[in-house]
């Protein structure tokens, strides 16, 4: 007897759907994670490392293939010799003020659109590329030590220590960013994966010259900016 004839099979399945593209991965991603932020070049000058914040989304369009959007929050402090530097300025600028305990804290929020490409996917690990660019706000906030009072409903009145401003800069500026990341599947079955990445970001701010006339007491605000943050997340 004739064996029955070989059944034919297609290609693989194809999905079809809103969710997944056509090679099962899923159409939208979403990442939040946070870190630690290192300032170098210039910046390292007068910036000390601090801690950082992100959150995105975007499209895949194949499992190696992306775009996202994200928003980053990265804060830095003083180094010691900058606040030494700005409160000598200050007392020489207003000798009937004290400016003792100065403190302050600068930092950068940013919206960049990252192309991300994975150069390599198992069942549990995975590596990949990103890089992009996008708008960047750069703030440096001066603080001095206070005394505030606060009263509750029912008129009880109590004093706290705060700091307050006493001076504040600002810069926006066009950048670009790049890193390397890797991640690690929670589970074989689910989309959840932990992130780990490092980027070289690069702020092209247009720098401003001292000027007691236009109260620009700190330039180094105005300086192109560059650091690397450190993200550890979860994307899904």
């Amino acid at each position: 007897m004739q064996p029955p004839p070989r059944r034919r099979y297609g290609r693989r399945p194809t999905y079809n759907d809103s969710s997944h593209n056509a090679d099962g991965s899923n159409k939208w991603t979403f990442a939040v994670g946070g870190g630690f932020t290192i300032p170098v070049g210039v910046s390292h000058q007068d910036l000390v490392p601090s801690w950082k914040l992100q959150v995105g989304g975007g499209r895949n369009f194949n499992k190696t293939f992306g775009l996202l959007l994200q928003f980053d929050y990265d804060n830095f402090a003083f180094q010691r010799s900058t606040l030494k530097a700005q409160q000598a300025l200050y007392s020489t600028i207003d000798p009937l003020d004290s400016f003792a305990g100065l403190d302050g804290s600068s930092h950068v929020w940013s919206f960049t659109l990252d192309p991300i490409a994975n150069f390599y996917t198992s069942d549990t690990a995975g590596a990949y590329v990103i890089g992009g660019l996008g708008f960047y706000h750069k703030t440096a906030d001066f603080t001095l030590p206070g005394t505030g009072v606060y009263c509750d409903y029912y008129g009880y009145c109590y004093q706290y220590n705060a700091n307050y401003t006493i001076d504040n800069y600002t810069s926006n500026a066009f950048g670009v960013n790049a890193g390397v990341g890797f991640t690690y599947k929670l589970s074989r079955f689910g989309a959840e994966k932990l992130y780990t990445e490092a980027r070289y970001v690069w702020n092209d701010n247009q720098p401003r010259p001292f000027s007691l006339a236009n109260n620009n007491l700190y330039p180094a605000n105005s300086k192109r900016t560059s650091y690397i943050p450190i993200t550890v997340g979860i994307r899904w």
